[in-house]
């Protein structure tokens, strides 16, 4: 199962005409064989903390409600 997980994905990849998306699905892909998971973890700590994240300073300049990330939300209660 797992290495006809890999061939498709590696056939879908190899289809994609866009190089721009194309280069950053891999680069995410294999991020972690290269890195550290408490590496990768920590990255996406600070990119989407609520006080001082990108993510959220990029809403706050947008004029939209920063969205904690941190905190579990129920929808439709």
């Amino acid at each position: 199962m797992n290495n006809s997980l890999e061939i498709l994905c590696a056939i879908l990849l190899a289809e994609l005409t866009n190089k721009y998306f194309k280069r950053i699905t891999l680069s995410l892909m294999f991020l972690p064989h290269f890195i550290s998971c408490v590496v990768v973890g920590a990255f996406a700590y600070n990119v989407l903390n609520y006080e001082s994240g990108s993510f959220n300073t990029l809403m706050e300049a947008l004029h939209l409600e920063p969205f904690d990330f941190t905190i579990r939300q129920r929808y439709g209660s």
